[in-house]
């Protein structure tokens, strides 16, 4: 309930278009509550079949049947129009509310991403994250907009239509609901058993995003040492569980909706059997049994569509979990309150006692202390794992220490703004990386703002210039 509620709550920033199309929902299950009135009343009032002279007193007096007929006829077609109107606003309008909450999650998703550490990103599943940001995300959507509403609707057609029924033969409506508990029971145990079903096949289904992105993006790697079977063999695996998890999925679908189909089916023998004593009874009219059985009809269809909403939701609050568990991350090396913007650096770096444990276990670095000056080229030399990069990656602050100061020009980066800091330290990677875009959006990358003679100069200094040329820097994909 947490969960639902937490993605309810993005409905605030539309809670003007979501009112006006629950408006709409309520008026159009109110035609739908009204029609079977009025063929009540052409069966009672117009056919006249079946109608003592006390039940043809109730009719409207002055009108000749046919007239009855007539202007139901026309009743009926006009709000059928309506109906239509009002079913476009809540379609229209439900759409809208839930296209703008994945707007809003999947902005949300992003920037937080980018305020995350890289310790946060370095137990974290590229596949893992583009799963959630896409396929969880669109899980949501279709919860919030769709799946809600037919679900408001159930609610609101199973509330008008239970007042009806009861107003209509408290005891007829007593009967029609014998079969209610199986139906709730059956519906709940839908629940419990598919929730985790598809809890799992989201997590699966983020599994195997995984795997393709790792080998696309290590396919060099892979033809190197010619392990494209073994790959092949790794994907059919997983994809092979995933498809297992659907099977399974499906199965429990397709046992409960023709149950509760069952049940439902059994409600309506129920009351014709029953209805039809009460009728040869004198206690109800024809055209009150046959209202009666059509509210019966009209509430099958949204219960029929239940276990599909159970399904829909579960995979929906599956999908919200997953996402809300990248959302409540905690950034690790964040701006303090009282951050200051590094004054124009001369580079002066200066290490004080560090130490560097990762994820709480051993530590990488322990009591290191050196000093860099500017304009001094230091190497730094050492094992593989030996805590290179990590020293490194102090720095720019990346990471934060466990212990002691990291020191540029007698500024502790910890005490400086992330941004300030961050822009005045140039950078080359190990992993080289080119952006969607053309040749100079990626030179310019770390300076947005660069002229076109700054481009030049840094391609020429990576001896990229006569190359780029030909090809035309301002045009050609990186």
């Amino acid at each position: 309930m947490g969960v639902t509620l937490r993605i309810l709550s993005y409905l605030r920033k539309y809670w003007k278009a979501t009112a006006v199309a629950y408006v709409c929902l309520t008026l159009a299950a109110l035609i739908d509550v009204y029609v079977p009135q009025l063929i009540r009343g052409v069966i009672d009032c117009g056919m006249r079949i079946g109608v003592s002279p006390e039940m043809a007193a109730r009719c409207p007096p002055g009108q000749q049947p046919m007239e009855i007929v007539g202007h139901a006829a026309l009743l009926i077609m006009g709000l059928t129009v309506l109906k239509g109107a009002f079913q476009f606003g809540q379609g229209y309008l439900g759409e809208y509310g839930a296209q703008g909450i994945a707007y809003d999650i999947r902005n949300g998703i992003y920037q937080h991403l980018q305020r995350l550490s890289f310790s946060w990103h370095d137990r974290a599943q590229t596949g893992q994250l583009m799963a959630r940001a896409t396929s969880d995300v669109e899980q949501l959507r279709n919860f919030t907009g769709r799946g809600f509403l037919q679900l408001a609707n159930f609610v609101v057609l199973t509330v008008a239509i239970t007042v009806v029924l009861f107003t209509t033969s408290w005891q007829l409506a007593v009967v029609s609901l014998l079969t209610a508990p199986l139906l709730l029971r059956v519906v709940i145990r839908y629940q419990k058993v598919v929730r985790p079903l598809f809890n799992q096949i989201q997590q699966e289904l983020a599994v195997l995003a995984s795997i393709i992105q790792e080998n696309l993006a290590g396919v060099k790697v892979v033809k190197a040492f010619a392990r494209e079977p073994d790959e092949v063999r790794k994907f059919e695996q997983q994809n092979s569980l995933l498809l297992g998890k659907y099977v399974d999925a499906a199965r429990v679908q397709s046992f409960a909706n023709p149950l509760m189909d069952m049940i439902v089916n059994l409600g309506t023998v129920i009351v014709l059997l029953f209805g039809g004593y009460q009728v040869m009874t004198g206690y109800l009219t024809v055209g009150e049994l046959v209202a009666f059985n059509t509210y019966l009809l009209l509430i099958i269809r949204p219960v029929r569509r239940l276990g599909f909403l159970i399904s829909q939701s579960s995979r929906a609050i599956a999908a919200g979990e997953r996402v809300f568990e990248i959302l409540d991350a905690p950034v690790d090396v964040a701006d303090k309150p009282d951050a200051i913007p590094l004054p124009s650096i001369q580079g002066e770096v200066r290490f004080e006692n560090v130490t560097v444990s990762y994820y709480g276990g051993q530590p990488v670095l322990k009591n290191v202390t050196f000093a860099a000056q500017p304009g001094q080229v230091v190497a730094l030399l050492g094992a593989t794992g030996s805590g290179k990069s990590t020293i490194v990656n102090l720095i720019p602050r990346f990471y934060d220490v466990s212990e002691g100061q990291v020191l540029i020009d007698g500024h502790d980066v910890r005490d400086a703004q992330i941004l300030s800091l961050r822009r005045q330290i140039g950078m080359v990677l190990q992993d080289t990386t080119l952006f969607t875009g053309n040749i100079r959006d990626n030179i310019a990358f770390g300076v947005p703002g660069a002229t076109e003679e700054h481009i030049v100069a840094m391609a020429q200094a990576a001896r990229a210039h006569d190359f780029i040329m030909p090809s035309r820097m301002d045009t050609t994909q990186g």
